[in-house]
């Protein structure tokens, strides 16, 4: 079963202002999961940590900063680390805390993508999308890692990214030997856009995107892809999607209107 395979991260963090989504989301659709048996985990930044990580309830701890230059380490490089050190996990999914996932539709979208690709290595919402493809359908397309049609595509952070043991491997050497200093352009701050040095490191590694419309970076309610409506979560045109960021404040009501118990 793919809730056996999978594991599931929220990217919380501890300042006032952010503590509401992730305790909607423990509310909602993950305890709603971790009561189906998933594996569903607030990553959280503990600097005085004495080891790596340490699970802790709801949240898997990682020995990182709360600011900005500890997103990527507690959303990518920890889970990473953590996901080649266990032996049930073959994947984790690192979503945003603003971000609502419906678990049967995630289940299915997960199932169908290892039929159809078999390697599912890093799977997401390519970003910035522009007009490659039709977002509002139930469709699903590999992206070679060299750039595609002249412009670097990484997965959306916000509806998140899924991560083999694969790929783990592969940030795990260029994090830990700081490879990344010398990609163009580097900056520090892309320290704080996890999505994007994580985008960097797989086209580097020669890691291939998949990215699904199952997985919507956009919702009605925040859309910044220009020409495209995207369609809610729980709408008729919107049951394609398993994943929808900027949810947040919705999620009791999808909740009931998707009828989730």
């Amino acid at each position: 079963m793919i809730k056996d395979k999978v594991a599931i991260g929220i990217r919380g963090c501890v300042f006032e202002k952010y503590i509401p989504n992730w305790q909607e989301c423990l509310d909602t659709w993950a305890g709603e999961m971790i009561e189906h048996g998933w594996r569903v985990k607030v990553h959280i930044g503990h600097p005085e940590l004495e080891v790596s990580y340490r699970d802790l309830g709801p949240f898997f701890m990682c020995n990182t900063t709360e600011n900005k230059e500890g997103v990527f380490m507690k959303s990518v490089y920890f889970p990473a680390k953590w996901l080649i050190e266990q032996d049930q996990y073959s994947h984790i999914f690192v979503t945003d805390s603003d971000t609502f996932v419906h678990r049967e539709r995630f289940e299915k979208t997960i199932e169908d993508l290892f039929k159809l690709y078999g390697d599912l290595d890093f799977v997401g919402a390519a970003r910035p999308i522009g007009s490659f493809f039709d977002l509002g359908i139930d469709y699903s397309t590999k992206i070679d890692p060299t750039d595609f049609n002249n412009k670097f595509l990484y997965a959306s952070g916000g509806s998140g990214f899924l991560l083999s043991k694969k790929a783990a491997a592969a940030i795990i050497k260029v994090v830990e030997n700081k490879e990344y200093i010398s990609y163009d352009g580097f900056d520090n701050d892309w320290l704080y856009y996890d999505d994007w040095l994580l985008g960097k490191i797989m086209k580097y590694s020669n890691i291939s995107l998949i990215h699904s419309n199952s997985f919507q970076s956009t919702s009605p309610k925040n859309n910044d892809i220009v020409n495209y409506s995207p369609p809610g979560i729980e709408t008729n045109e919107g049951s394609f999607v398993a994943v929808q960021h900027y949810r947040n404040g919705d999620m009791r009501d999808l909740m009931k209107t998707l009828q989730i118990k």
